[in-house]
């Protein structure tokens, strides 16, 4: 995913990268997945360029942007949190399977 992101970022938006898209796409996805780690839910636009409303690009960025925080912002955190709960669910299913045997059977020593 982060790749695909610095393949775009790196052909229509170097210049807006600065120091961070110059070199190549392998440095460029370096680079976003270090940068957009560090600043958290910022992710790209802490890296580029700001563009304000009457740009050219304003609506290429925007969109670039945007989706970039709906993809790695919001669907993979909810990812983790899915697996978060999900391990939670399974510790109660757990602990419910052995209260019920405990209640069920009886245990002779």
């Amino acid at each position: 995913v982060t790749f695909a992101y610095a393949a775009v970022g790196f052909h229509y938006f170097r210049k807006d990268f600065g120091h961070y898209c110059q070199d190549s796409v392998i440095v460029c996805t370096q680079n976003i997945v270090y940068q957009s780690t560090r600043n958290g839910i910022v992710g790209l636009s802490s890296m580029m360029e700001k563009v304000m409303p009457g740009d050219d690009m304003w609506t290429m960025r925007v969109v670039y942007d945007v989706s970039f925080f709906v993809v790695t912002g919001i669907m993979l955190l909810n990812t983790v949190v899915a697996l978060i709960v999900d391990s939670f669910s399974h510790q109660r299913r757990g602990a419910d399977a052995r209260e019920t045997n405990q209640e069920t059977e009886t245990f002779i020593s």
